[in-house]
């Protein structure tokens, strides 16, 4: 029988051309669904997506909200992220502008312990345009994923209840940490802060999967609207938008402890910086995912001069990292992660005709080759358990750390 393994590719050395502190990039690939897409993506405005593994099928929640009507949340699926159709409305807002549930969006959701899905979503009554929104956070629950049956607040504001800590909460975010424990970053202003000031983020915790929420401890001022992701690695990262011009990533080895200062995030379209407040193209609100290859793949509303959040874009990672403060690039990948048995090599044409070294952490080599094609398939199952360093040699060295396990 062959072992099973799992292959974290962690950069080590490459090419360094920039010394600065840490900054991830994260480039447009294009879009799941919008206003110039097939018919079965096709729809005129929609924000805020989140991206759930049900069963085979990948499912995107997002938020639709016309002009002057009911919010909905509605969802789309695919079988690889790529091709997406356009299935129902899970929720639909109260056609009453003045309740509380009129507004409705920023759905994110959960497998609950008992196999369940319950979807956290923010909402509030219509406003007058300048007025801070009353939002609030509610619930709803499903087995399915598709029908979900609404179950009422779960974070209350002090509006509405004078003991609240908050006096709204937005778009936020709802995770299992590596323990397994149920936590919240919430977009929120609490009652101690005047509301022309920008939200902060806030971490949370949860005993009963999400049915009620404590220890709210304010962690990133000036920050909006996160969404947490374990990549394939098993870290956690949060990425979420400063004020309105700029985006923030964190990174954590267990999603229960956060750095005190973000590192920068960018978004990019060809040479276009990307941001909130960036024009005419324009994003916002975040959502994660990570693809059979491992990648992280960050997706968000995103406004052209079509209109208003005309699509929901996607973005991969510009192959770029930081080590004590230096920024390298990297002229191949090692995917997927997690494998069974083998390792693809994918290279650039600058790197093509290099040769390979596998050596153990004694310094030991243990498998060698050439990498002579842009794509190159390496059966690494005879080696044991243990970490192992993947060097390419050309122009340049550089050396990945493989952990087979």
């Amino acid at each position: 029988m062959r072992k099973s393994f799992a292959v974290i590719v962690v950069f080590l050395f490459t090419n360094l051309f920039n010394a600065k502190s840490q900054t991830q990039t994260f480039n447009l690939q294009g879009y799941l669904i919008g206003a110039s897409m097939p018919d079965s993506a096709a729809i005129s405005e929609s924000m805020m997506g989140e991206i759930e593994k049900i069963g085979s099928l990948y499912y995107l929640y997002f938020t639709y909200q016309p002009a002057n009507k009911p919010g909905r949340i509605m969802y789309a699926t695919s079988s690889d992220l790529n091709t997406w159709a356009i299935k129902d409305t899970v929720i639909y807002g109260v056609n009453d502008t003045l309740s509380r549930e009129f507004i409705i969006g920023g759905p994110r959701v959960i497998k609950t312990s008992i196999g369940q899905y319950r979807m956290f979503y923010r909402a509030c009554q219509k406003y007058p345009m300048g007025q801070d929104p009353k939002y609030h956070i509610r619930s709803a629950i499903s087995n399915d994923g598709k029908n979900f049956t609404l179950e009422g607040v779960r974070i209350e504001i002090n509006y509405y209840n004078p003991s609240s800590y908050f006096t709204h909460v937005g778009h936020s975010e709802f995770y299992y940490d590596q323990g397994g424990n149920l936590r919240a970053l919430l977009t929120a202003e609490d009652t101690t802060m005047s509301t022309s000031n920008p939200d902060k983020l806030y971490t949370a915790t949860s005993t009963d999967d999400g049915l009620t929420w404590s220890s709210f401890i304010p962690k990133y001022n000036q920050c909006h609207d996160p969404v947490v992701i374990k990549d394939s690695t098993g870290q956690y990262h949060a990425y979420f938008s400063y004020l309105n011009s700029g985006l923030r990533t964190i990174t954590s080895p267990n999603g229960a402890s956060w750095p005190a200062t973000p590192d920068t995030l960018i978004m990019m379209q060809g040479t276009d910086t990307l941001t909130e407040s960036s024009s005419p193209k324009k994003i916002a609100d975040l959502g994660a995912t990570v693809n059979t290859s491992g990648e992280t793949l960050l997706i968000s509303n995103y406004q052209s001069a079509l209109g208003p959040w005309t699509h929901i874009a996607y973005y991969k990672n510009a192959v770029t990292t930081s080590i004590l403060g230096y920024t390298f690039k990297s002229d191949f990948s090692v995917f997927p992660n997690p494998t069974d048995d083998l390792i693809t090599v994918k290279l650039n044409n600058n790197t093509i005709g290099a040769t390979y070294l596998i050596t153990d952490q004694a310094g030991r080599e243990v498998m060698t080759g050439k990498l002579n094609i842009e794509t190159t398939i390496i059966d690494i199952s005879q080696l044991s358990t243990g970490i192992y360093l993947f060097q390419a040699e050309q122009q340049s060295k550089q050396t990945f750390k493989v952990v087979k396990k």
